[in-house]
C-alpha cells in the first residue's frame, strides 16, 4: 500500500472516531501540549498532540470549505458540503414551496412535481430558477440601479436579480417590471441551453430543472460544457450529478479566483433541490 494510501486510511479512522472519544483525546491533547512546553513530559508527546490537534483542525468546516493539498503536492478541492449545507434556508424553502403551491393550484405542476407546460405562459421550472435567484442575487429586495458587479469578470453592469449582458443599460433604473420582463428573457435563453446540453433535461421534475436553471444562470452555459458533471447527467446519473454541484464555488474577487461562501450556500440548497426534492412523491 502507498504511503498516501496509508495516511488516508489512517486520517479516515481518526475521523471516524465517535465524538466522545474526539473530545476526551482533544483534552488531552492540549493538556499534553501545555504541558510539554513546560518540560513535563517528553518531546515526543509534543509531535503526537501536535499531529492529534492538526487532523481536528483538517476535520473543520473553514478548512474544508477551502482549498488543501494532498501530500504529493497536487492540488485538489475538498469541499465537505455535509458539514456545510445539510438544509435549504427555511424563508427559500418556504419560497418554493409558496411557488409551487401555487403553479400545482393552477395546474401547471403535477402533484407528483412535473411541470405541465401553458402556452403564453412562464414554464414553471423557470418561475422556481428565479425564486432562488431572488433569493442568492439581492436577498429579495429590488435593484434597480445597474452597478458594476465586482465578482465577476470584467466587471461587468449588472441589474436585477444578478442579470448582466449587453441588455443592461447603465443609464437606466429598471422597475420592478423591467426586471421580471429582462430575467424571464435570459432565463427562456439558459433553459433553451440546459435543454440542449443536459438530454434527459425534459424528464426531470420541476424541482431538479430549477436547479440546473440556476446553475446555468449563475455560472454560464460554457463553464458548463463537457464537464463530469453535465456527463453524469447525461448518462443516466442524476444523482451522483447533483452531488457534484457544489464542487462549483470558486468566484472572482479583485480578479482572484477563491471559494465565496454565497456560491457555497447556494451550491447545497440546489444539491439538495436537485437530489432530494420530488423524490418519491414527496412534494419537496
Amino acid at each position: 500500500m502507498k504511503l498516501q494510501e496509508q495516511v488516508k486510511h489512517a486520517i479516515d479512522f481518526i475521523i471516524g472516531l465517535p465524538s466522545n472519544v474526539k473530545t476526551l483525546l482533544d483534552s488531552v491533547s492540549i493538556a499534553s501540549i501545555i504541558a510539554t512546553f513546560a518540560a513535563w513530559l517528553p518531546a515526543i508527546a509534543t509531535v503526537l498532540s501536535i499531529i492529534w490537534t492538526v487532523i481536528r483542525i483538517y476535520e473543520t468546516k473553514t478548512v474544508h470549505a477551502c482549498w488543501v493539498r494532498n501530500i504529493t503536492g497536487k492540488a485538489m478541492y475538498r469541499l465537505s458540503w455535509r458539514k456545510l449545507t445539510m438544509a435549504i434556508p427555511e424563508s427559500l424553502k418556504q419560497s418554493l414551496i409558496k411557488t409551487a403551491s401555487g403553479l400545482v393550484a393552477i395546474g401547471a405542476i403535477s402533484v407528483s412535481g412535473y411541470g405541465i407546460y401553458q402556452a403564453g405562459e412562464v414554464p414553471p421550472d423557470i418561475q422556481l430558477a428565479m425564486v432562488i435567484g431572488g433569493y442568492y442575487e439581492s436577498s429579495n429586495m429590488h435593484i434597480g440601479k445597474p452597478y458594476r458587479d465586482k465578482i465577476g469578470r470584467g466587471p461587468p453592469w449588472a441589474v436585477c436579480n444578478g442579470v448582466t449582458g449587453p441588455e443592461v443599460d447603465p443609464n437606466k433604473y429598471y422597475t420592478k417590471q423591467d426586471c421580471y420582463h429582462l430575467e424571464v428573457k435570459k432565463y427562456q435563453v439558459k433553459r433553451q441551453e440546459a435543454r440542449r446540453m443536459l438530454i434527459h433535461y425534459d424528464s426531470y421534475n420541476v424541482y431538479v430543472q430549477a436547479s440546473w436553471l440556476d446553475m446555468f444562470w449563475n455560472m454560464g452555459t460554457a463553464k458548463l460544457q463537457g464537464t463530469p458533471t453535465i456527463n453524469l447527467a447525461n448518462q443516466g446519473k442524476l444523482t451522483q450529478a447533483c452531488e457534484r454541484m457544489p464542487q462549483w464555488v470558486n468566484g472572482t474577487v479583485n480578479g482572484v479566483r477563491a471559494p465565496l461562501k454565497g456560491l457555497v450556500d447556494r451550491r447545497g440548497s440546489t444539491r439538495k433541490l436537485c437530489a432530494e426534492w420530488g423524490r418519491s412523491g414527496r412534494f419537496y
